[in-house]
């Protein structure tokens, strides 16, 4: 079996298809092959490119549809509905072939909107709505990432489905250390360097806790940019380290030297229905985070509270009283590292891989 991976806003290095998904479907005999819109800067094998960034919608249809027609495949997985679509435009030509959307995000999403006026806004959102759910009926199959999700396609539950977590193989992650120097604290931060990625409330928090224990060393690093360092005034004791974009494996290795995550992006109605992905990576890595009090972590992952803290990102003396009873209570803190690293095995791809490799490969 030939499956395509059929990619308008992922690159070809994506995480969830090119280190988990990609690997599954070969490791059980298919041949698999990637044709991404999103950049033309790839030299991975069996990896076709271009960036559609300046091109039309329909252009980038009739050109994904043409490579696919080169391809060949038998199964295409999709990331978003233009991809769809052009891969039902290929279907038409090869009409054994089948089409399985991979449901990642709310279709329209506020970054679609962003800046628009009302009118412009309610008619861009239909035209999205409508869009979407044409890729959903003219698919074969659907993947659904995360629960809510999946809700505005219950219509369509006749269709095949499959719920597929974002969950990492533990096999990309170092052993978990034992932490044993409580004298020195490291904080991480993940993300945009943005108000709604509630970056600056990381900022607060981290300045808030070195402010309180003056005797500690507060490291707080991982961010992707250094403009910050020059805007704000920081206390003696702790250091602000800024690091540059790293490939996910670096990635992977490299929070293992974080004692604890932070995200505390802005609770709207949007975020609040979404997953963050990273969660499941803190998971693997037995350490605690501090994340936004989100609907979405609530229903996937019930037992967040036995390895971390929910907070609201507007509280930030009740964060840091949290952020507090880690590093005055030591055995709270190796408690919660064990109970991560324990439930590491619960949110790990080899839990589901199967699943998809059924999904994928049973015709």
């Amino acid at each position: 079996m030939k499956v395509a991976f059929v990619q308008k806003t992922h690159k070809p290095l994506d995480d969830r298809v090119y280190y988990h998904q990609k690997p599954a479907l070969e490791k059980a005999g298919c041949e698999v092959v990637i044709l991404s819109a999103a950049t033309d800067n790839c030299n991975l094998d069996n990896a076709f490119c271009f960036d559609s960034t300046d091109m039309r919608k329909q252009a980038v249809i009739n050109k994904m549809s043409d490579i696919l027609k080169t391809l060949s495949p038998d199964v295409m997985i999709c990331d978003c509905p233009i991809a769809v679509i052009a891969a039902h435009k290929y279907k038409k030509i090869n009409k054994k072939s089948r089409i399985v959307y991979d449901v990642t995000e709310f279709y329209p999403s506020k970054k679609n909107l962003y800046k628009l006026n009302f009118i412009k806004r309610l008619v861009k959102s239909l035209v999205l709505k409508t869009l979407d759910f044409y890729a959903a009926v003219v698919s074969d199959g659907l993947i659904f990432g995360e629960y809510y999700k999946s809700l505005k396609y219950k219509v369509l539950r006749k269709k095949p489905f499959v719920f597929l977590p974002y969950y990492p193989d533990n096999k990309y992650f170092l052993p978990s250390k034992y932490k044993d120097d409580f004298e020195k604290w490291t904080f991480s931060y993940n993300g945009n360097l943005t108000v709604e990625k509630g970056f600056p409330v990381v900022l607060e928090v981290t300045k808030a806790i070195a402010e309180k224990y003056p005797v500690l060393n507060v490291i707080c690093g991982n961010y992707s940019d250094d403009k910050f360092r020059k805007m704000e005034q920081f206390p003696k004791n702790l250091d602000i380290i800024f690091s540059d974009y790293q490939p996910f494996e670096t990635f992977c290795h490299s929070i293992s030297d974080y004692d604890i995550f932070f995200d505390l992006r802005t609770n709207d109605k949007e975020n609040t229905r979404c997953l963050p992905i990273k969660l499941f990576y803190y998971i693997a890595v037995g350490r605690p985070a501090v994340f936004t009090d989100l609907k979405a972590i609530r229903k996937e992952v019930a037992d967040f509270e036995n390895f971390g803290f929910l907070s609201n990102p507007e509280d930030i003396n009740n964060i840091v009283a949290q952020v507090s009873r880690y590093i005055s209570d030591n055995e709270l803190y190796k408690r919660h590292c064990k109970n991560a690293l324990n439930m590491s095995a619960v949110y790990s791809w080899n839990s589901i891989e199967q699943r998809f490799i059924d999904f994928i490969t049973n015709e």
